[in-house]
């Protein structure tokens, strides 16, 4: 059983480790299929057990989630002086939290503790020959049915739809008594997180909708692109102070780019200049909105707005600060009626 297990853990493992970029939603869902590797002394030797659980998470802020699940677990060990194979099995409930690291795609350091219940240990005879020994129920001796343990773990995510958890448990009260452990083992788990609120078509719109209401009580960040002859800084200050309203914003220097975009609350940034309008262009003249990871948005984010070029102005210049005035009061009011230009451009996904 535990090799088909292993087999169908490790297919589903690297089917989703090339997925599509996706995007993240406040509440995760669903299956969490594990396997774990006890930690015994040298006169045992143990098996790969395996498990499964439900388990939900919740966002509660952009890099820190709280964690919960309950299953059941399988491990097992055996006494290679005695052949004797002692075989546990647990209801677990596992409490904790998530802290997430942008600069990791949004991989998460994971601390749980978990009281889990013994209400199956087994000891039965392996060895061969004349002698044998009936099946002894542990349970009646244990003295550590009730186990508390803590877990400590990273989780590499694999772009929302699931994740691959990899972590160390650590019994409270480990008990040595009588050639077993009374209570569970130390152990090694390796976890697959499937999420079943992942949604392909809409999860994008989703996306759209979430991060540009959170902006309006945030900031965007303009980085400029413009040529030096289209205006000054303060001019382009000056241009936004009237013709942005849709949230507060910044312009921000080239220096000060990489640490603003690790900064955890940091929804969206705004190049005005010169930049492309998809993968393969050619460079054009406007305003391109990017995502918080300065990656160029998709459809229905207003991810381009362009310049009417004025009579007479070659290369990759505004020709001036005329204009852009009014190119960034479109670029505001595309962004005011997004929630209409989402409902229209879903039926197209």
């Amino acid at each position: 059983m535990t090799k088909y297990f292993l087999i169908l853990f490790l297919g589903l493992s690297g089917s989703t480790y090339a997925q599509e970029q996706s995007t993240f939603t406040a509440l995760s869902l669903g299956l969490s299929p594990s396997l774990n590797k006890p930690i015994v002394p040298d006169y045992l030797a143990s098996s790969i057990g395996v498990g499964l659980a439900f388990y939900t998470d919740y966002k509660f802020r952009e890099d820190l989630a709280i964690s919960a699940k309950i299953g059941n677990s399988l491990l097992s060990y055996q006494n290679l002086d005695s052949n004797f194979k002692v075989s546990i099995n647990t209801i677990d409930l596992e409490l904790g939290l998530k802290k997430y690291f942008r600069s990791l795609d949004n991989s998460a350091v994971v601390l749980r503790a978990i009281p889990r219940y013994v209400f199956a240990s087994t000891q039965d005879f392996t060895g061969r020959g004349a002698f044998t020994a009936p099946t002894a129920d542990l349970t009646k001796t244990n003295k550590n049915q009730l186990t508390v343990s803590m877990y400590a773990g990273f989780e590499f995510n694999f772009k929302e739809r699931s994740a691959l958890e990899l972590g160390y448990v650590y019994s409270l009260n480990q008990q040595q008594r009588n050639g077993y452990i009374d209570a569970v083992p130390h152990h090694i788990k390796m976890t697959y997180n499937i999420n079943f609120l992942y949604r392909k078509k809409n999860n994008y719109n989703d996306l759209a909708r979430e991060t540009l209401a959170k902006l309006q009580t945030d900031t965007l960040y303009f980085i400029n692109r413009a040529c030096p002859s289209d205006y000054t800084l303060d001019q382009l200050d000056s241009i936004l102070q009237v013709n942005y309203t849709y949230s507060a914003y910044r312009i921000i220097s080239d220096a000060e780019i990489a640490a603003v975009s690790l900064q955890s609350n940091v929804l969206h940034f705004a190049v005005i200049g010169g930049y492309y309008a998809s993968t393969g262009d050619p460079s054009t003249n406007g305003i391109y909105l990017l995502d918080k990871d300065l990656q160029l948005t998709e459809k229905p984010y207003p991810y381009y707005t362009s310049h009417r070029r004025n009579m007479g102005v070659q290369g990759d210049c505004f020709g001036g600060h005329e204009a852009v005035g009014s190119m960034i009061e479109i670029f505001n009011s595309r962004l005011s009626n997004l929630s209409s230009i989402i409902i229209l451009d879903s039926e197209h996904f």
